[in-house]
């Protein structure tokens, strides 16, 4: 007991000397949506549980909810691509939607057929294009 409060205070102390960068984030967007296509769109990250979907729409959310920070710069600079990412999120949260079974669970990531898991994974490839636009187009500030 007396280890964990020591990591937890080491923890903290850590992490307020993070230093959160609108790149970091930005990239931090990408990646989260890079990992769904290439790691968790497998099925091998929750081979016993088969929770997936779960993971599936956090990392979706996460990169949603920087988009949002993100937003009001983008759409002075591109409204276009504003428009995309919120089609593009609309998309594959539908997608996700699809395969609940009530308001909170998803169905087994063994449930889902092929067809299911390379729809997935491709929506989320489509949403991660324009994803990765958004640094470019912050950069020029």
């Amino acid at each position: 007991m007396d280890q964990l409060i020591n990591d937890i205070k080491e923890l903290k102390a850590k992490i307020a000397t993070v230093k959160v960068t609108p790149d970091i984030m930005l990239t931090g967007a990408v990646d989260l949506l890079n990992e769904v296509a290439t790691q968790k769109i497998t099925g091998e990250e929750e081979v016993f549980s088969h929770t997936d979907l779960y993971d599936f729409r956090a990392n979706i959310e996460g990169a949603e909810k920087i988009f949002e920070l993100f937003k009001p710069l983008i759409e002075k600079k591109d409204a276009k691509l504003v428009k995309t990412l919120e089609t593009e999120f609309k998309n594959v949260n539908g997608l996700l939607d699809k395969h609940m079974i009530d308001e909170k669970n998803y169905k087994s990531y063994t449930d889902l057929s092929e067809v299911d898991t390379k729809e997935l994974a491709e929506a989320v490839t489509k949403l991660g294009e324009p994803l990765s636009q958004m640094g470019v187009i912050l950069d020029g500030k």
